[in-house]
C-alpha cells in the first residue's frame, strides 16, 4: 500500500503513463484520471486502509465527477 500512497498525484487522484511500458520511471505516473484513481481505491480498501491517502482519492473523484442534463455521469 505503501507504493500507491508514494505514488498518489498532488491532486488526490492517481494515473497512468504510456510510457510505463517501456520506461521505469514513469511507472505509476501520469495526470489522474477517475479509473486509475478508482483502481487505487480498491486496492487501498481491499487492504483495509482508512487512510488519508484514500479520503484524497474520494475527494478527487467527488471533485472530477461530471453529470449529464438528465443526472448520469458521462
Amino acid at each position: 500500500m505503501r507504493w500507491l500512497e508514494d505514488h498518489q498525484n498532488s491532486d488526490g487522484g492517481w494515473g497512468e503513463d504510456p510510457r510505463s511500458y517501456v520506461d521505469a520511471t514513469a511507472i505509476g505516473r501520469g495526470t489522474s484520471t477517475a479509473s486509475q484513481t478508482a483502481w487505487a481505491l480498491l486496492a487501498l480498501h481491499a487492504a483495509g486502509e482508512r487512510s488519508l491517502a484514500m479520503r484524497r482519492g474520494v475527494r478527487f473523484l467527488v471533485a472530477t465527477h461530471v453529470t449529464t442534463e438528465a443526472g448520469q455521469p458521462e
